[in-house]
């Protein structure tokens, strides 16, 4: 009997993770996920609290709202990385590391956030927003972060402009506008002062699919002495251009980017 119920809560649990990664970008609640997976309220609480535990769902901002959690990223990054997108994007990260000396990031979103899913350290290492591989800030705080955000499509670019509001002013820095995100598209880039880390500046540019959507973000960050304004040009232009040819190398292995 223990064999028996263990796998059903195994399968409930996989039910609920699944229901939550088709959910948009607000999450669910409790409610919803116990009517989706057709569980009892108390039933559903158990599990959803167990997985929230483990790190597999966590809370939108202070609501009690659900998405997908980190410890998710985290394996499959461990578990995908032969073959996927940062297999695919490490070579350009490490020459463009080498050319500039600078740090790389190679940024994609997951739920409301964006994820450092490599990073390539060369001669001038600084602090980031997310740290490290696996690191998180929400989107529309950073350079990979906002560029991945000024990509999505309108109607979701407002839902996780929404659901991130709060968490972005508490963290004392301004939800971007309509109009910032729009400026970012225009340019084919995004470069901003870091205000959470003194000196440090940083720029990205996307990662798009043949239909204009956000795969990811490639972005550098330097201190504000070696990336002047009259450097940035160059810099972007081989950011771009590796972004390029990941693209290509991506639309060429279709179960990878269907897997982004």
């Amino acid at each position: 009997m223990k064999k028996q119920n263990g796998s059903q809560a195994l399968e409930r649990g996989l039910g609920i993770l699944e229901a939550v990664a088709e959910a948009p970008p607000e999450g669910l609640r409790l409610t919803e996920i116990a009517a989706m997976c057709e569980l009892e309220q108390p039933t559903a609480h158990r599990l959803v609290a167990a997985l929230e535990r483990a790190g597999y769902l966590a809370r939108v901002g202070d609501s009690r709202r659900l998405r997908l959690g980190l410890r998710l990223f985290q394996l499959g990054s461990i578990g995908g990385e032969a073959g996927g997108l940062a297999d695919v994007a490490r070579p350009a990260l490490i020459r463009l590391a080498a050319a500039t000396g600078d740090c790389m990031f190679l940024m994609v979103r997951s739920g409301l956030d964006a994820v450092c899913l490599d990073r390539q350290d060369a001669t001038y290492t600084i602090h980031s927003l997310t740290g490290h591989v696996g690191g998180a800030t929400p989107l529309g705080l950073g350079t990979g972060s906002m560029t991945i955000l000024a990509h999505l499509p309108e109607a979701e670019r407002h839902e996780v402009r929404e659901a991130n509001r709060e968490r972005i002013r508490a963290l004392r820095h301004d939800v971007p506008s309509e109009a910032e995100l729009a400026l970012v598209r225009d340019r084919g880039f995004y470069r901003e002062v870091n205000r959470s880390v003194a000196g440090i500046v940083g720029a990205a540019v996307p990662i798009l699919t043949p239909r204009r959507r956000p795969i990811a973000a490639i972005a550098i960050g330097a201190t504000e002495a070696r990336l002047p304004d009259e450097r940035l040009p160059a810099v972007i232009e081989m950011m771009q251009i590796e972004a390029r040819r990941i693209e290509a190398e991506l639309n060429a292995s279709p179960s990878v980017l269907a897997s982004s």
